[in-house]
């Protein structure tokens, strides 16, 4: 074999060639720069999304109701107003925990409080009595006042029927009068004048009569109007009266002389669950605890 009969060996197209590939992507660089930044700008503000706000989840649980079980008394060993909670609904309380604080200032007045609450009900009681005084004298005044009315309308009623008496009578006087004068006055035994006359005084007579008829209708109504508004004034301090009676009947009942006012007991389920924290409010106020 010559050198002339060697030959070279044909490229074989197994592989591609990648000057294609390279070019596609540095035309598609611009394009994926801007998807990759897009990216990376949209996990930057998500981390500082989630850095600035606070999330919460708020998961619904079934709790565990524990019942009461009977009541327990419980007293405080000094009387006063309760100023302050020791306990709250939800956690135990024990033997000798405090659960609320009582003070006996009152205003600023340092003193028993049974005393103060006797002198406060002494006050009312006599303020009661005081008003029940002036009520009994206003209804009796206003029953002074319609009997003086009444007395008045009736004399002047008396005064009336006297005057309707005598106008009948003259009225009836006159009425004969004119009937007979005006039986002759045909036979010119009367003149036309004196008939005239005769005439009018039996229409004044019926007038005045009238009149004083109506004056004692008015009287009367106005004895019944009179009597009827009394009346309801009365009615209302009556009630009044009742009211305050009543009121005063209860603080005699509630405070009678002699005997001294407890503080009411506070009665709490043995099984309630409470806070035990307390906090002292000074020499003068008690904290009471629970004992059995």
């Amino acid at each position: 074999m010559t050198c002339r009969e060697i030959k070279k060996p044909k490229p074989t197209t197994s592989g591609a060639d990648p000057a294609p590939f390279f070019k596609e992507l540095r035309d598609q660089r611009p394009r994926l720069k801007g998807v990759l930044t897009l990216f990376i700008s949209f996990f930057l503000c998500l981390l500082v999304f989630s850095i600035v706000f606070n999330f919460s989840e708020t998961t619904l649980a079934r709790g565990v109701l524990i019942p009461a079980q009977g009541d327990v008394e419980v007293r405080a060993r000094e009387s006063g107003t309760i100023v302050d909670f020791a306990v709250r609904p939800g956690q135990y309380v024990k033997e000798n925990d405090p659960l609320f604080t009582v003070s006996q200032d009152y205003g600023g007045k340092q003193g028993s409080v049974v005393q103060f609450d006797r002198q406060q009900m002494e006050a009312e009681k006599k303020r009661s009595e005081q008003r029940v005084q002036t009520i009994e004298d206003s209804i009796a005044t206003y029953r002074k006042n319609l009997a003086q009315q009444l007395d008045i309308a009736d004399r002047q009623i008396v005064v009336s029927r006297d005057k309707v008496k005598k106008l009948r009578a003259l009225l009836k006087n006159s009425t004969d009068t004119y009937e007979a004068w005006k039986a002759i006055s045909g036979k010119g035994y009367v003149s036309k004048v004196d008939l005239d006359k005769s005439h009018n005084d039996v229409l004044n007579a019926q007038l005045n009569l009238t009149l004083e008829e109506s004056s004692i209708l008015d009287l009367e109504a106005r004895k019944t109007s009179l009597t009827d508004s009394t009346q309801s004034q009365i009615d209302s301090l009556s009630q009044e009266l009742l009211y305050v009676k009543t009121g005063s009947a209860k603080l005699t009942a509630t405070f009678p002389a002699g005997v001294a006012l407890r503080w009411p007991c506070w009665r709490l389920p043995m099984a309630t669950w409470w806070r035990s924290t307390s906090r002292r409010a000074g020499p003068l106020r008690k904290t009471a605890r629970w004992w059995w």
